[in-house]
């Protein structure tokens, strides 16, 4: 039986070398964007942490600007933070 494609080992060589490559920059990029989903999170339970202290606050002005920063931050720090990462990212 023949073989259908024979390659040299300098060939072999380089496709590993650029298939290890190629892993590692996956690597790479998985690491930034779970490190973009943290940061998401912890602009998301900042948010809530803020609207948790407006409800617990006896200071009624105060609880209106916690319970309105909260669901600002809640809802704009996520999406800033991803919007700065693409645009740094794919610059």
């Amino acid at each position: 039986m023949r073989k259908l494609l024979i390659l040299s080992p300098q060939r072999i060589a380089a496709e590993l070398r650029e298939l290890r490559f190629a892993t590692a920059a996956d690597r790479r990029w998985h690491r930034k964007l779970w490190a973009l989903g943290l940061r998401c999170v912890a602009w998301y339970f900042a948010g809530l942490v803020l609207i948790g202290w407006s409800m617990h606050t006896s200071n009624y002005p105060l609880a209106q600007l916690l319970f309105a920063a909260g669901l600002w931050i809640a809802a704009l720090g996520p999406i800033v933070t991803a919007l700065v990462f693409w645009l740094r990212e794919f610059r």
